[in-house]
């Protein structure tokens, strides 16, 4: 109960800090073996979530709804091979798109990261370079955390460089998020 308590305030202390109503959510199952990643939240059309609302948790971005049911609702994470953020380098202009990346471990064993594709061989990136979300892919606020430049690759002859992104939240501990309330029409 003490953990619950503390994991709830600190989704309560994140609401203020992006605008818009927000709606906190119960992860009520996360598939360990699934061709997606994708986790199942205790919201759905009935409490006005829509697709591709943006979700959080105070770690950081996890991803958008991507299927919505009456009292229910699946969320595509950041991490899953179909998803792609517009995130930037933070406290700069370098821009880039984030995607989520498979990495075998062997053993039939995989590891989900993200991939900073798309971005400038002149940008210069440092391992630990905070990525946060630009705002400009008109689905996800700006300055959310997505995570953390684990490494990069440049190419001599390419005209992108590519860098590994090790995600800002453990997915496997999430147990609450935030998700964020459209009004009917809304568009994004």
């Amino acid at each position: 109960t003490e953990k619950e308590n503390e994991r709830l305030h600190k989704i309560l202390d994140l609401k203020p800090q992006f605008p818009g109503e927000w709606l906190t959510a119960r992860v009520v199952s996360f598939p360990p073996v699934s061709p997606y990643r994708i986790l199942t939240i205790n919201l759905g059309s009935r409490d006005g979530i829509q697709r591709r609302a943006p979700v959080l948790s105070p770690d950081g971005l996890v991803g958008q709804v991507s299927r919505v049911f009456g009292s229910y609702s699946q969320v595509l994470l950041i991490i899953d091979p179909t998803s792609a953020v517009d995130g930037q380098i933070e406290k700069t202009d370098s821009r880039g798109l984030v995607v989520g990346k498979v990495m075998s471990l062997g053993l039939k064993r995989d590891l989900f990261i993200g991939a900073f594709e798309y971005l400038s061989q002149s940008t210069v990136i440092e391992e630990g370079t905070r990525v946060v979300t630009s705002g400009l892919d008109g689905i996800f606020p700006p300055g959310i955390l997505v995570g953390t430049v684990g490494g990069s690759k440049k190419k001599k002859y390419d005209v992108f460089q590519q860098a590994e992104v090790i995600p800002a939240v453990d997915f496997n501990k999430l147990r609450e998020v935030l998700v964020l309330k459209q009004e009917q029409g809304e568009a994004r």
